[in-house]
């Protein structure tokens, strides 16, 4: 009698790319754990986080006060943190040292872990690749999300808070007159959301830079100033870079194109420089 064999089905969780995948898996969550732990264990991390969130809600009570005080209510997407209709000081404080803010967030540990020598064991644990991938992972990341979370939060509450205001930063005539400030405020909710996901963008290179320049340069003293004029090079342009995260303007966005084609630039080639110098020069 012929015997029938019947072939086991194979698992495919047992194939080496499956294991493979679930062991950066393991790892990618490893490290969001480990960073996310020393960020809420540290104060001046922590400190560093809110202050996204601070500056727009102090911002918003600001024009709150105002209209309780018999002022009146403004359109709501005016209302918001980025446009600076009413007050814009909490905006200047926020981008003025943004670099300085995503250093602590962000870059910190990277000079942290090359003194206390926790450096090594990351990158024999790790290996020199997945270390400097993760820290770019995380720099641009966090970067991008915690501004994201912040004024994406602002624009929810202006909705709320200033549902019904009718005022104009701006008379008809002075929106009709001015093409860019015309399409605005046609698509206002748009344009928030365009400016909100440009400067959270903008953002997150700034974080990659911070990192990359920390890998490089492991010393505060280097490397903040050097992350600071990086950013402030581009706000002394004819149009600077603030021109790309402020909506319901006389210009287009599209004006600051050479500041932002600056801050991408200059900030991918910090991180080209850090991926390198690790890889090549790093001796663990």
């Amino acid at each position: 009698m012929m015997k029938l064999s019947v072939r086991k089905p194979t698992n495919q969780s047992s194939s080496p790319y499956c294991r493979s995948k679930s062991k950066e898996n393991v790892v990618m969550n490893m490290y969001w754990s480990y960073y996310l732990k020393r960020i809420f264990s540290n104060k001046l991390k922590l400190v560093a986080a809110l202050l996204f969130f601070y500056f727009p809600l102090q911002d918003m009570s600001y024009i709150i006060r105002g209209v309780k005080r018999g002022g009146a209510a403004i359109y709501p997407f005016l209302a918001t943190f980025l446009p600076g209709t009413i007050t814009n000081w909490g905006q200047r404080l926020l981008f003025w040292y943004l670099p300085l803010y995503l250093l602590l967030l962000v870059a910190e540990d990277c000079i942290e872990d090359v003194k206390t020598g926790y450096k090594n064991i990351l990158v024999t644990k790790w290996g020199k690749r997945r270390y400097v991938t993760h820290n770019f992972i995380k720099g641009f990341l966090i970067s991008f999300m915690v501004l994201f979370s912040s004024l994406v939060l602002n624009l929810l509450m202006a909705e709320i808070a200033f549902h019904g205001g009718y005022v104009l930063g701006a008379s008809g005539m002075e929106v009709e007159k001015i093409p860019a400030m015309q399409a605005a405020y046609q698509s206002p909710m748009l344009t928030n959301c365009v400016y909100i996901l440009m400067a959270c963008f903008l953002s997150g290179m700034v974080g990659l830079g911070a990192v990359s320049i920390s890998m490089m340069l492991p010393n505060r003293f280097l490397a903040y100033p050097i992350v600071y004029f990086i950013w402030y090079i581009p706000s002394t342009f004819k149009r600077p870079i603030i021109l790309a995260i402020q909506p319901f303007t006389e210009f287009w966005m599209s004006d600051a194109l050479p500041a932002i084609l600056f801050v991408v630039g200059i900030n991918i080639l910090a991180a080209i420089a850090a991926y390198l110098k690790v890889m090549k020069y790093d001796p663990v």
